[in-house]
């Protein structure tokens, strides 16, 4: 019986750390990242906007029409996931917002 309640002491206490983490974490976050490479802005927006044939884990890059007038791209992964992507801004050759427009997945963002 002592056994027991150990173990049920142990799984809350989990239980309880798990929700505090949980509770802690920021619900919006934003990620940048910085590189520094050997070409033109212009080239590299070219191949930012451009197909996704550049990125080994993409398979399969189309474009999708969009009764709404939405600019819509859809890739396939090379495990078989397809994410729609919905484009926000472009302002050449400075930037490109996309957002992930598939409904469903466990993550979201833009």
């Amino acid at each position: 019986m002592k056994i027991l309640l150990i173990v049920l002491g142990a799984i809350a206490l989990l239980i309880l750390v798990v929700v505090v983490t949980g509770a802690l974490l920021p619900k919006h976050h934003h990620v940048s990242r910085t590189a520094s490479l050997r070409a033109t802005q212009q080239q590299l927006f070219a191949l930012i906007a451009g197909p996704q044939n550049w990125r080994p884990d993409v398979k399969h890059f189309e474009t999708v029409p969009d009764a709404s007038g939405r600019e819509l791209v859809r890739e396939t992964t090379s495990n078989g996931e397809t994410i729609t992507y919905e484009l926000l801004d472009r302002v050449p050759p400075q930037s490109i917002t996309r957002k992930i427009a598939t409904e469903g997945l466990p993550y979201s963002g833009t």
